[in-house]
């Protein structure tokens, strides 16, 4: 059965007066309903939702992540616990409980007020979680022995340092964290039974090294703090399945820690380097911001349950053990690459049917002998953005008939092109299309056509930077899907014809929102299609 609609909630929390009204108390016994109706694991996934902030929007990945070190994910016959976790955020969905922003490259998820306050006391009442505000919450000095998990809200600087944590505690996780000052966490090595710690954005800039005597550890989320280095004795955690230390200041990681074969997911700053020897990671799923070394001859073909991966600072010397390796990895579903040369194994090989997102930034080597019919695509790309790459006027002919691609962004440097044609039937899913070339001396692009029965489902479109570009295409007006259009950094005489009166304007009279900002000065353009406002 399906749960009340997003409307619904809305419309609920709009006229109740909580716990105090018959409606309130109306409200309550439908959320109690549509949650005593999820079977019992996805019981656990919502009320997980309780660990976030109020309005929280949390990372798809990052929560499906949780869930698995928590232990709420079980394998299904054909998937991998990343896949049944998504299924799980799927059902939520389905039933209204959990709203998804898109796109799928940064997928957010996040829950209903109303929702959050259900599930806060929910799973306090049922002793699944606790989580205090710092400050405000009179009784946060006084830990229950019996918490298994926590969730800090606010400054915890001084909560960390007096409260006696429950030696039985198996998740901790800090959330707005005041970055003044520096924390001590020197509590967490007394807590043998942690699961999981997520310390992101906290004012830590050491982690004990008897951190390595957390045997049970699953994740263990340093992102955005002040570590510089992380001790050798992580490398003893066998059960440690989630490493997170993006946005952080370490520049290497301890070699032992690539030997622990239960690591699905390891984020790392850009610039890092993985020092592995013949290593034996098969349950590594997600590799990412790696710098290229020559760790990628020796062992990144062998990491053949990559889903995931992101490699930076490629060069010429890369290329050919990049194009040996790649093709290995069949199993992959996003991929970015960057630096001063993309490998041309890309548009050679038959490997990357599974690749859904495509990231590429640097110059591309194109092949040396190209197909007789054009360039092939991996053929089920979702979603494709391009930076830098270069690319010639064959792109768009090679792009248009990807029947899965829903988002496209063609940035600075990517195109060379003078001309861009999107032939009748092309894109026949795209949703969302980015055209952002603000530097001058790389921007060629003069002539756009949209042939009358191209982009049909297109919703979003954005235009940067194109000085040399004319006009809008005449097949504009055949976009009746089109909900946003946005001009920005473009000549006046282009944004000119746009406006009402102007030369394009029945292209674009249908399009409900039009955001036009010229070069020195900018105004938004309504449904009824006058200027209201200047900027």
């Amino acid at each position: 059965m399906k749960g009340p609609s997003l409307g619904e909630w809305r419309r609920l929390a709009k006229t109740i007066i909580w716990e105090n009204s018959e409606e309130g108390r109306r409200c309550l016994d439908i959320l109690a309903l549509s949650y005593a109706e999820l079977p019992h694991h996805l019981k656990w996934c919502f009320l997980y939702f309780s660990s976030f902030p109020e309005d929280f929007e949390i990372l798809v990945e990052k929560l499906i992540r949780l869930w698995i070190a928590e232990g709420f994910v079980k394998h299904r016959a054909g998937e991998t616990l990343e896949e049944s976790a998504e299924g799980y955020l799927e059902e939520l969905v389905r039933r209204c409980m959990v709203i998804v922003i898109y796109p799928k490259s940064s997928q957010r998820c996040r829950i209903h007020d109303l929702l959050h306050d259900f599930t806060v006391a929910e799973a306090k009442e049922v002793g699944f979680l606790v989580c205090h505000r710092i400050p405000d919450d009179q009784d946060a000095s006084r830990l229950d022995s019996s918490v298994r998990r926590l969730s800090l809200y606010g400054g915890a600087q001084d909560y960390v340092s007096h409260v006696k944590f429950s030696t039985r505690l198996r998740s901790f996780l800090l959330f707005n964290s005041h970055r003044r000052g520096v924390i001590s966490f020197h509590i967490i090595p007394t807590l043998k039974l942690l699961r999981v710690i997520d310390l992101e954005r906290a004012p830590l800039a050491v982690l004990p090294e008897q951190i390595g005597d957390l045997v049970h550890l699953r994740f263990l989320g340093l992102k955005r703090t002040k570590i510089m280095s992380l001790p050798s004795s992580v490398g003893k955690l066998r059960h440690l399945q989630f490493l997170d230390v993006l946005w952080t200041d370490i520049r290497t990681m301890p070699s032992p820690v690539w030997k622990i074969e239960a690591l699905r997911h390891v984020l790392v700053p850009p610039g890092v380097e993985p020092q592995m020897v013949d290593v034996c990671l098969r349950n590594l799923q997600v590799l990412k911001v790696v710098r290229t070394g020559s760790w990628i001859d020796s062992c990144l073909g062998s990491l053949t349950s990559l889903r995931e991966l992101e490699l930076t600072d490629i060069k010429d010397c890369h290329v050919d053990a990049l194009s040996s390796s790649l093709p290995k990895l069949s199993g992959l579903k996003k991929l970015f690459l960057e630096g001063m040369s993309i490998p041309d194994c890309l548009w050679t090989s038959t490997s990357f049917s599974s690749l859904e997102v495509l990231w590429l930034s640097g110059p591309v080597r194109r092949p040396q002998q190209p197909s007789s019919d054009g360039d092939h695509w991996p053929p089920n790309l979702t979603e494709l953005i391009l930076l830098n790459t270069r690319l010639d006027g064959d792109l768009i002919a090679a792009l248009v008939n990807l029947p899965e691609l829903s988002y496209l962004c063609i940035g600075d440097g990517a195109y060379t092109g003078k001309e861009m044609i999107c032939s009748r039937g092309g894109f026949p899913q795209l949703q969302f299309l980015l055209l952002s070339m603000n530097e001058l001396e790389r921007s060629n692009l003069k002539r756009w056509v949209a042939e009358a029965g191209t982009m049909l489902r297109l919703r979003s479109l954005k235009i940067y930077g194109c000085r040399k570009l004319a006009l809008l295409p005449e097949g504009l007006q055949h976009m009746t899907a089109l909900k946003d259009l946005t001009l920005r950094y473009m000549p006046p005489e282009f944004c000119s014809r746009a406006r009402n009166g102007g030369e394009d304007w029945p292209k674009v009279r249908h399009i409900p929102s039009i955001i036009i900002e010229a070069i020195g000065g900018s105004f938004l353009i309504p449904e009824d299609g006058c200027t209201v406002r200047s900027m």
